[in-house]
């Protein structure tokens, strides 16, 4: 059987799957069946979840007690409130022996035995002894570790190259690790180095060359050398984002250059990051509009609340009702909503006289308000409620994927 896009199916009180023409290719024998990735799903019986792949094979019985998403080919699973991993084809390849563990990141997982921490690679082997208080997952060939209190940094042979000696520490890169030491705030290298000094507040990662610090409850940038480029005038400040910093200054805020320079000045009660070229903006009556990079006003101060653009749409409230405006400013229909959700496949989750349906761009109704509560689309997909029972699925053209 080919790769086909599974849809749970609900018959009476017992779930199976069912293709696009809903013939049933698992039997509805499940208590519930959830979308999961690469067309699979979960399935579960008697509070216990199983696998089901795209061509309706069962990888795996309903043994475990939870299933996590793959990483690099390994998905943990939770079995007798232990930890371990099974491969793409269902197979345990790690025993549920872990007290605890997280997902793969270079290779490499953290786990728990005997309540202290060390690694494992994808084959099951403690590659790392279980030594750590905590520790944090591999970036690169390196990772922060925990004993009594203290962090330093091991690499993947296990061996520590920043010794456990700071309060906290955080792994940027190989020449700038962030990292505390007496309640002050400092960058490190892998060869344990200081490279900037421990004399800030607070610091936070580079980026576009610059870092944010703080000194005296107010925030700067420096380089990576240290040297201070922007003033510590701000009371709040966002990382650098193509050429930009959000920045708040007297409750007020704006965007600087990499130069200091306000490029949006600080007159607003409130500023989101850019996205799709466009930024909500609150007045100083807490009114919403939208500005461009520029700064000039795309979207006039008219909404009492508004979100970033997502698709080229963006949800926006005037008054107790909710509707959609495109980047022009133009709302793409009549605001007549209670409430509304941004568009996914297609289609918009809105509400309407305490009903739930969903309408397209153009504000058509494609699926009718008969429902008491909904999950936005999800791959074609979404779940509804109807008189405190959720239903089953629906798709966008509204063909529903249960009988009773």
């Amino acid at each position: 059987m080919e790769n086909q896009k599974l849809k749970p199916y609900r018959k009476d009180d017992k779930w199976g799957v069912c293709d696009e023409n809903k013939s049933i290719i698992v039997e509805c024998i499940y208590d519930d069946v959830v979308t999961f990735e690469k067309g699979s799903v979960l399935v579960y019986q008697n509070e216990k979840v199983g696998l089901i792949n795209s061509k309706g094979e069962k990888l795996t019985q309903c043994v475990y007690d939870e299933l996590f998403h793959f990483k690099e080919g390994l998905a943990r699973v939770i079995q007798n409130n232990k930890s371990g991993f099974i491969n793409e084809q269902g197979e345990l390849v790690i025993p549920c022996e872990y007290y605890e563990a997280r997902e793969f990141n270079h290779g490499l997982a953290p786990a728990m035995k005997n309540r202290l921490w060390g690694f494992i690679n994808s084959q099951g082997e403690n590659v790392i002894p279980f030594i750590y208080d905590t520790v944090q997952d591999f970036e690169a060939e390196y990772a922060g570790v925990q004993n009594e209190y203290k962090w330093g940094i091991i690499n993947k042979k296990g061996e520590q190259i920043v010794p456990c000696v700071y309060g906290a520490i955080f792994y940027h890169s190989d020449d700038f690790i962030i990292a505390e030491q007496n309640k002050k705030w400092g960058f490190i290298n892998t060869n344990a180095e200081q490279v900037i000094p421990f004399i800030y507040d607070r610091l936070y990662y580079f980026s576009e060359g610059l870092a944010p610090a703080q000194q005296n409850n107010k925030v700067g940038f420096i380089n990576n050398k240290g040297e201070q480029v922007i003033p510590f005038e701000y009371d709040e400040a966002t990382f650098f984002n193509d050429g930009i910093a959000r920045v708040t200054q007297n409750e007020k805020s704006g965007f600087i250059n990499s130069k200091g320079e306000e490029v949006i000045p600080c007159i607003y009660n409130e500023i989101s990051d850019f996205n799709e070229g466009l930024a909500v903006v609150a007045n100083t009556d807490w009114i919403y509009g939208f500005i461009s990079k520029k700064g000039e006003q795309v979207v006039p101060f008219i909404y009492d609340v508004a979100f970033n653009f997502v698709g080229g749409v963006a949800r926006v409230k005037k008054g107790e009702k909710w509707g959609f405006i495109n980047s022009a400013g133009e709302e793409l229909f009549p605001l007549i909503y209670d409430s509304v959700s941004d568009f996914s496949d297609g289609l918009a989750r809105v509400n309407l006289d305490g009903k739930w349906g969903f309408v397209n761009m153009k504000g058509e109704q494609v699926i009718p308000f008969h429902y008491d509560d909904s999950y936005p689309f999800n791959e074609g997909l979404a779940l509804v409620e109807q008189d405190g029972n959720w239903l089953g699925y629906i798709d966008v053209k509204g063909n529903k994927y249960w009988e009773n």
